[in-house]
């Protein structure tokens, strides 16, 4: 990640906590670039001994489906240790836009072109977009930015007219009015105070939209089931900390605070998954055929559509279950 980008802040805040129940240093370098495949592929690289561990985000799913050819094996190079958080999307453009509803901004897009902006190509802000595009029937133009802080800067500066961003990044922009806020990308309504009001997209016609951009902690591929058991007890305590909670929250992050771990079948519809050691895992998911993306078929972008880390953790438990 970028340093001070969101997850940057979250990976120190963990990190902190771990180092103190763990009793070792727990050192953050961030390796920003390339969508997150930059990091990937040094994480696929290292040496599977517990001390080098790496946050991937949804972006890691994605990549998988969107490009030929990636230094590193999606599924095969890692071992998923815990999901940590998701941060949902906010549809936001800027204060003086002329459209001020969805309703309106889907009926204008259908007669002329708007531009869209996200911190790059192939990021979950990017799809995200390209699912609204999809299921409302408007023309959209993606404008792809080097990071979510020059696509916002040029949001406010109406020269884009419409961003998609995670919570994080846009929650202080709608609470200070420097940015104008149209709905949530989640299933139900959030809670943050800024953001409370804001309708769903679901609510507003766009049947089964729910996305959000998840983050996992991983550790290279061939790491022994004790160094994995442990390490997914040490994120577990310091999940639960409540100040860990309390600084997840100073994110302003309304999405979930998570340290469970979450397993369904690759290539397969939601039916009940082995759950290999590990306790109290959550289905989470709806009786619904998946759309596959890991094997590389992008033909509908279905609903959930960010949280495909669901068939990366299947496909590696249960081959080893």
């Amino acid at each position: 990640s970028n340093p001070g980008a969101p997850q940057d802040v979250m990976l120190r805040i963990l990190a902190d906590e771990m180092s103190k129940v763990s009793g070792r240093s727990v050192i953050v370098d961030p390796k920003p670039g390339a969508g997150g495949t930059t990091a990937a592929g040094l994480l696929a690289r290292a040496t599977p001994d517990g001390y080098t561990l790496g946050i991937l985000p949804g972006g890691h799913a994605i990549a998988a489906a969107i490009y030929k050819r990636l230094p590193y094996k999606p599924i095969d190079d890692y071992s998923l240790i815990s999901m940590l958080t998701d941060f949902p999307f906010v549809l936001v453009t800027y204060p003086d836009h002329p459209v001020r509803t969805v309703a309106d901004l889907i009926e204008k897009g259908r007669t002329e072109t708007l531009t869209c902006a996200s911190p790059g190509n192939g990021t979950p802000h990017h799809l995200a977009m390209e699912l609204l595009k999809l299921q409302s029937g408007s023309d959209l133009t993606h404008v792809p930015y080097k990071g979510a802080a020059p696509a916002i800067a040029d949001l406010m500066g109406n020269q884009v007219d419409l961003l998609c961003d995670q919570t994080t990044n846009t929650t202080s922009q709608i609470a200070a009015k420097k940015v104008q806020a149209y709905a949530v990308t989640t299933a139900k309504p959030l809670t943050t105070p800024a953001l409370k009001d804001l309708p769903t997209l679901q609510s507003l016609g766009l049947k089964d939209f729910n996305v959000v951009n998840w983050f996992g902690l991983w550790l290279p591929a061939g790491a022994s089931p004790e160094l994995a058991h442990r390490l997914q007890a040490e994120v577990a305590r310091a999940m639960t900390d409540p100040e860990v909670r309390q600084q997840f929250d100073a994110l302003e992050a309304a999405g979930r605070l998570r340290g469970e771990i979450v397993l369904v079948r690759k290539n397969a519809s939601a039916r009940p998954c082995r759950q290999t050691n590990f306790e109290h895992v959550q289905q989470r998911l709806p009786a619904v055929v998946w759309h596959h993306v890991i094997a590389g078929r992008i033909t509908v972008l279905g609903n959930h559509l960010v949280e495909i880390v669901a068939c990366v953790a299947a496909a590696q438990h249960d081959a080893r279950a």
